[in-house]
């Protein structure tokens, strides 16, 4: 069972407290946990934020209402940046009880915007929220990183502005050291992670071996190119050592052999030689094996003569 009742003599501008009791035929019931509703205009919205797209910015808040009464909407004010401040402030719209956000368009590149929003119902304005300020402007540079594997460059990077809606990477070959003449090799559009952040990833593939290549990102939006990324450098070598080779005897004529790989492993190469005085005698080419998904080996190897 539920229940609904609307208290229509109310007076603005004071608190109120209210409480229920069941009642049936056999008697009334304790009343419910009482209570309290100010008959106040609301409270200020909290934790504006301001999210730049193109020639756009994105506005949300939150409002706690709770025993305040109905929140009729909330109330946009704009204001254009002077010296750091916020110059006059002027309404530019208006948004329902139901909703918390709010996008400001046809914004000039290069401006710098402040933004402050207030809740009202038929009893008055809310106090406004605390100012926020926002600047129309390119990207700034992302992060990049880039990790080797076999004869592949794997990238990733991440812009750290809003706003983004493209990266350009670039790729540059080693010179003493340095970077050489960079060429543009892609250009995408950006995912987003759940947070809204953009992002992009990238398989350089077919490099050559022994070869060092430098990369860099540019994030840009309609104003235009962010700065570049920091140049990170990746060389493409042959595998490590594999590590921790043991050896066991096996049944009747076998060896059993493990190691430890390095991740960059396509398979391993096995060699035998001979003892000689304590030390191993010419080698020679055994079996060839492929690397398995745990970076480990693992070999049987059977002859009549071990």
């Amino acid at each position: 069972w539920y229940g609904y009742f609307d208290d229509t003599n109310v007076t603005a501008n004071t608190t109120n407290w209210y409480r229920v009791k069941a009642y049936n035929v056999v008697g009334i019931s304790q009343p419910s946990v009482p209570l309290q509703v100010r008959v106040v205009p609301p409270l200020a919205p909290v934790a504006i934020t301001a999210s730049p797209f193109a020639d756009q910015i994105r506005l949300s808040w939150y409002g706690y209402y709770y025993n305040y009464g109905w929140v009729q909407g909330f109330e946009i004010e704009r204001a254009e940046n002077v010296a750091g401040q916020p110059g006059a402030w002027s309404v530019i719209g208006r948004s329902p009880d139901y909703g918390n956000q709010y996008t400001d368009t046809g914004l000039q590149a290069g401006a710098t915007y402040w933004y402050r929003v207030r809740a009202f119902n038929v009893l008055g304005l809310s106090p406004y929220s605390d100012p926020v300020s926002l600047s129309v402007v390119a990207p700034e540079a992302p992060d990049v990183s880039a990790t080797p594997f076999v004869n592949r460059v794997q990238l990733i990077w991440y812009a750290q502005s809003g706003g983004t809606v493209g990266f350009k990477l670039e790729r540059a070959l080693d010179v003493a050291g340095s970077p050489g003449g960079w060429t543009q090799i892609a250009r995408f559009n950006p995912q987003k992670n759940p947070y809204g952040n953009a992002y992009g990833n990238f398989t350089d593939t077919d490099r050559i071996a022994n070869a060092t290549y430098w990369y860099r990102v540019i994030a840009f939006n309609w104003i235009g190119d962010s700065p570049y990324s920091q140049a990170v450098s990746v060389t493409i070598v042959p595998p490590a050592p594999p590590d921790s080779l043991t050896a066991k005897i096996g049944t009747t004529n076998r060896a059993n052999l493990s190691w430890v790989g390095h991740g960059q492993d396509e398979g391993f190469k096995i060699e035998r030689a001979p003892d000689t005085g304590g030390t191993p005698g010419a080698w020679s080419p055994l079996a060839t094996v492929s690397a398995t998904n745990f970076n480990y080996g693992y070999f049987e190897y059977a002859d009549n003569t071990v």
